[in-house]
């Protein structure tokens, strides 16, 4: 599994990221490019040019994404238009009223309190030509480590930091879309948070384009935030002693959700972790027993295995942080594969 340690100014965290891994963001870039050309082909380029730049004007609004976005872009010598069709890709897509595509992104996330310990974690499942490109970033940022699971050339997927907080991400898809931050940069910006209370603020002010669950923990408590490309929600705590998230709406938002459009597996993985999540969390919850439970047996019966179709679903790696230990991993493709990285933060 790809792995890269950042430090330093945005514009040099970019720089080494773009220069690192430029053959790969040239590569995944344009297997997102492409994907994206089958889902606008009723567009013209012009049309479909102006919706990236309008999300690229955006970015440039917080200075800190943008130096860093735009080194990554430098270093790889990759445009920025391209780079954001990496990173938003399916914010992009979403633009397309009832587009239905093979790319469901069958995320499940999760998080587990058992008296003073929290463990959370999810997978991620995108196109499965997406696999090769999954990339670890420890990234030191003054007094904090943030540790993120991305693909290379991308912001962010989901991550923890060493202060303690994490955010874990579905996909969801509403009919209420705006022009707003790139998804992953979002994600960067939830990280630098030290607890929840801040976080709705941020979120508020980094409100992506499209429909998205943020599962957002810190060391004592977690919520969900559902937003559509224009409100938030929050919903769920730990009272119960666990949380999870699949792909389909929970709030009152769900009267914004593009229904036709959904993942055709979240019913039966909410399900499913309806059932499995409880006892689960009636025993041992280590990272590795989490992993061989919910990320091996439970959701990998659920987890569509490679396809034949190289863009088809399926999943591509997943994170598992223990806020209590400190210690996680951050895995490439199934758990069961052993393709991971651990990390202590």
């Amino acid at each position: 599994m790809n792995h890269l340690v950042l430090s330093g100014s945005p514009r040099e965290r970019g720089l080494l990221h773009g220069k690192t891994f430029a053959k790969e963001i040239h590569d995944f870039a344009k297997i997102r490019k492409d994907l994206l050309s089958n889902v606008f082909k009723s567009w013209t380029k012009e049309k479909f040019s102006k919706l990236v730049e309008l999300h690229l004007q955006v970015l440039k609004k917080d200075h800190e994404i943008w130096e860093e976005f735009a080194a990554i872009a430098e270093a790889a010598q990759i445009s920025h238009k391209d780079l954001m069709v990496l990173n938003n890709h399916t914010d992009l897509r979403d633009f397309i009223a009832g587009q239905i595509d093979e790319t469901f992104f069958e995320c499940s996330c999760f998080v587990i309190k058992k008296g003073t310990q929290i463990l959370a974690g999810q997978t991620w499942d995108m196109h499965a030509s997406a696999k090769p490109y999954v990339l670890h970033l420890t990234v030191k940022k003054g007094n904090q480590t943030q540790e993120i699971f991305t693909l290379t050339g991308c912001l962010g997927l989901t991550g923890v930091t060493s202060s303690g907080f994490g955010v874990f991400i579905n996909n969801l898809r509403s009919t209420e879309l705006g022009i707003g931050y790139a998804w992953p940069a979002t994600v960067r910006k939830l990280l630098d948070c030290t607890s929840l209370d801040e976080a709705p603020n941020v979120l508020r002010s980094f409100l992506p384009s499209a429909g998205r669950n943020f599962l957002l923990v810190d060391k004592k408590e977690a919520s969900c935030f559902e937003v559509t490309g224009k409100n938030i929600e929050r919903i769920g705590d730990l009272s119960k002693g666990f949380l999870f998230h699949t792909n389909h709406y929970l709030s009152s938002l769900k009267v914004k959700e593009e229904e036709n459009a959904r993942s055709k597996t979240t019913f039966d993985r909410y399900a499913y972790l309806s059932e499995h999540i409880p006892r689960i969390a009636s025993g041992e919850i280590t990272v590795k027993n989490i992993c061989e439970e919910i990320f091996n047996k439970s959701l990998g019966i659920l987890s569509l295995a490679p396809p034949k179709d190289p863009h088809g679903s399926a999943t591509c790696g997943g994170l598992v942080y223990d806020f209590t230990s400190k210690e996680g991993i951050s895995f490439e493709g199934l758990y069961s594969e052993k393709n991971f990285i651990s990390f202590k933060c």
